[in-house]
């Protein structure tokens, strides 16, 4: 093992215990054995990484922001989730049709929870993570989200789409085709073979929460006038649904 990292992390171990009084460099020294010079380097750097926070009055220390957030990802993602089911559920029984709610994570697409329509023709809802981002419904109002940086390094690591988007095939296509997902407020995709119709939302959880969408698809043989507009409505009314439910968590 490394030293110092055991180190570093015995003194988070121990100003986890703390509390919201901290500890001083005195009693982090006697609950570690480390002495005080060793101590005092490696909390100044657990400080300015913002592990750690020092109180300039009592010179104490304590937890800062950055290990608070640790571990903390996935139990968003399950929280997530759990806030979602009951929006998801009503959906799908109103429709009968799939239902998906899809996250940003990490720079890829994270499918977290689905519902299957059981008509014996019906699209699969398949939970994982892949990089559907420009060929799917959800992936494409996830892009919709991002900043114009973060697209620019999304294009300079991936590259523009080709025949899975045609329309988005150049930077100006795809910052139109963007915009008007924004505008919108959804997106329309109906695959190349014509049978299958995917309508997806944005659904805006919380600024700490990672990026969602939620999705809707079902085989084109069942449209119908109006259609489109009901589920349109639906899945919209569910979006705000998940959205409250994440509010009054």
């Amino acid at each position: 093992m490394v030293q110092s990292v055991q180190r570093a992390l015995g003194l988070l171990e121990e100003l986890d215990g703390g509390g919201p009084a901290g500890w001083s460099l005195g009693e982090l020294c006697l609950a570690t054995g480390l002495k005080a010079p060793t101590a005092h380097n490696l909390l100044s750097t657990l400080v300015g990484l913002g592990y750690a926070l020092r109180d300039g009055g009592t010179r104490r220390y304590r937890l800062g922001p950055r290990a608070g957030s640790l571990g903390t990802g996935r139990a968003r993602l399950a929280g997530l989730r759990h806030l979602a089911w009951g929006p998801m559920r009503h959906l799908h029984e109103a429709l009968n049709e799939t239902v998906i709610l899809a996250v940003e994570e990490d720079g890829r697409r994270r499918s977290l929870a689905s519902f299957e329509g059981d008509h014996e023709l019906r699209v699969r809802g398949e939970v994982g993570v892949d990089d559907h981002f420009y060929d799917t419904a959800t992936g494409r109002v996830l892009l919709s989200l991002r900043s114009l940086p973060e697209l620019g390094g999304f294009v300079a690591e991936r590259g523009l789409p080709g025949e899975e988007w045609p329309e988005a095939a150049t930077v100006a296509g795809l910052h139109s085709c963007l915009d008007a997902i924004r505008r919108e407020g959804h997106a329309d995709v109906v695959k190349s073979t014509g049978q299958i119709r995917a309508l997806a939302i944005p659904v805006c959880v919380s600024r700490l929460a990672p990026r969602a969408s939620l999705g809707l698809f079902y085989p084109t043989v069942r449209e119908a006038p109006g259609r489109r507009g009901e589920a349109l409505r639906l899945l919209r009314e569910a979006g705000a649904a998940i959205e409250a439910a994440c509010t009054r968590r």
